[in-house]
């Protein structure tokens, strides 16, 4: 028997053939990759970096209306309900929603599973 409170790891992605697919762009006459093959643990810690730049705005952003807002998201959504936060990196958004929501379940939606880790 397993703890309800213990995380699961769910992969796969079944619109993407993976490295087949990421071998195909590259070898296109217009060569590109897609972002989410740089989001292993390595490239989110470099991304979680970036968000600390005095240019990369959106980050302090989310977190100056989660501040400024919480009451409000409280009053609209209650406690009890299931936090489910995309593209979540180092779960930060989510934890400082955690004592204004009180969710009864987090989910983490990420594209690095090692990060999530």
């Amino acid at each position: 028997m397993t703890d309800s409170r213990s995380p699961r790891f769910l992969q796969g992605d079944i619109a993407d053939a993976g490295p087949e697919a990421a071998r195909a762009a590259l070898l296109s006459p217009r060569p590109s990759i897609a972002p989410k093959y740089f989001y292993d643990a390595l490239g989110s810690r470099l991304f979680e970096a970036i968000t600390e730049l005095a240019e990369y705005y959106p980050t302090r952003t989310e977190a100056a209306i989660f501040a400024a807002r919480g009451a409000e998201l409280r009053a609209a959504f209650g406690t009890g309900s299931i936090l489910i936060d995309l593209g979540a990196g180092n779960c930060a958004k989510a934890v400082s929603l955690f004592p204004v929501l009180e969710p009864k379940r987090y989910v983490a939606v990420d594209v690095s599973v090692e990060f999530l880790r």
